[in-house]
């Protein structure tokens, strides 16, 4: 077995190698970079699951010529001529076809999973996107299309994960000899007890369908839900299978059955995409917000002299600004490792739900800049008071750093405007 384990090492040692020169030579986020890494767990189950079906099978290849028995009622699937007396070549071919139906459904499973990480958007992805202009090819599209809070992709993403399972469930069902007839019918009587017993779940989890496909709100918005005896009133922070979690003002977190949701009166006090209140809420808590981007510490060395090229790109999440009124971007400071910056940018109408995005490049003269990591800073840090601190980079080079790569940055929040009015003139009597 230690044989067979320095051969998977080897082969995930070459993808990993191969992963990061992709993610140096095209960016983090390539296509090329993602499905390489990802193949890393297809090709060690693969390797791993061979390799153990060419040794056992030569285990049993090595039972004498002469050996015969008496079948066990256990082994009777191995007595092929059912003359009662189980031989070496009959437990060497049923043993084969056993293992092989088993290998073919792990290769299958395999390959299922490994489109399932494939499609699944990548961690970080959401606020890196909002650094680029555009997506550069249909996967990279097909990632910030299922990351969207809502919609109708949304919901075939989900179909497609479920269909996906079912077809993993039905490879295994082939392999192991189960009658699907019998699952079926297992399956529909159980299935009617579990729907008597669970309508409440299964309402809910109707719900959670209904209101991604609706939209009534997404995360980020303020709402008001629940029956007139017990209103809730905060910050939609996710939508789950079962239930919506809402971000009290008080900073408590309280669930509410989807059913809820979308049967109680829902009133969406301020919307997250546009940053503007319905007519029943209150004004959106927008400020003025001041960015200033100190210094960044031990970053990584990524160009040959030992140092980097690097340079912030600062980004404002809310969907209501245009890209380059939310994305602005640092000066290159050349040949270093701890660069300073000390620069400052104004971004309007910021909203407490909006996260601020850091993500630092390297930048090269041939090819595409390096990606060497991000932060974020959520609004409820920075608001109302601003924020002043080291946030730590993840993702990119930092990744493959030893040690913290720490950013310092500094917020600041302009007082609301307030309004006046001009005084009335007295009027005669």
């Amino acid at each position: 077995m230690a044989r067979f384990r320095l051969v998977v090492d080897g082969v995930e040692e070459i993808l990993e190698q191969l992963s990061v020169m992709l993610r140096k030579l095209r960016g983090e986020y390539s296509v090329a970079a993602y499905i390489t890494a990802q193949a890393r767990k297809l090709v060690e189950t693969v390797t791993q699951s061979f390799l153990l079906f060419f040794a056992f099978n030569l285990f049993v290849n090595a039972i004498p010529d002469s050996f015969e028995m008496e079948v066990p009622k256990l082994f009777r699937f191995l007595d092929a001529n059912g003359d009662g007396t189980l031989e070496a070549s009959e437990i060497e071919e049923g043993m084969y076809k056993v293992t092989s139906r088993i290998l073919n459904a792990v290769f299958q499973t395999a390959i299922i999973q490994y489109l399932l990480r494939v499609k699944t958007c990548p961690a970080g992805w959401v606020s890196f996107s909002k650094t680029v202009d555009k997506e550069s090819n249909l996967l990279q599209m097909y990632w910030s299309a299922v990351s969207e809070r809502s919609g109708w992709l949304k919901i075939i993403d989900v179909v497609v994960t479920a269909a996906c399972y079912v077809l993993i469930f039905y490879c295994w069902c082939v392999a192991l000899g189960i009658d699907l007839r019998t699952v079926t019918a297992a399956g529909g009587v159980s299935g009617i007890a579990i729907g008597l017993a669970a309508q409440q779940v299964v309402g809910n989890a109707v719900a959670a369908l209904i209101m991604l496909a609706s939209s009534p709100c997404v995360v980020g918005d303020k709402v008001e839900v629940g029956p007139d005896e017990l209103r809730y009133t905060g910050t939609v922070k996710k939508i789950g299978w079962n239930a919506t979690c809402i971000r009290l003002d008080s900073g408590r977190e309280v669930f509410v059955p989807n059913a809820t949701m979308l049967n109680a009166p829902l009133v969406v006090l301020e919307n997250a995409d546009t940053g503007q209140a319905s007519a029943l809420g209150s004004p959106a808590a927008s400020r003025n917000c001041r960015v200033t981007v100190v210094s960044c510490s031990n970053l990584p060395a990524t160009d040959l002299g030992g140092a980097s090229d690097p340079y912030v790109v600062v980004v404002a999440s809310g969907t209501h600004r245009r890209l380059e009124a939310s994305r602005q971007q640092t000066s290159v400071q050349s040949g270093t490792v701890s660069p300073r910056w000390e620069e400052t940018f104004a971004i309007p109408d910021v909203l407490e739900s909006e996260t601020l995005s850091f993500v630092v490049y390297d930048a090269d003269v041939i090819g595409s800049d390096d990606f060497l990591g991000m932060c974020e800073l959520d609004g409820s840090s920075f608001f109302p008071d601003g924020f002043s601190g080291d946030l730590v980079l993840s993702g990119g080079a930092a990744d493959d750093f030893d040690g913290k790569v720490l950013l310092r940055v500094r917020v600041t929040l302009e007082e609301p405007a307030i309004q006046s009015f001009p005084e009335e003139a007295p009027t005669a009597e």
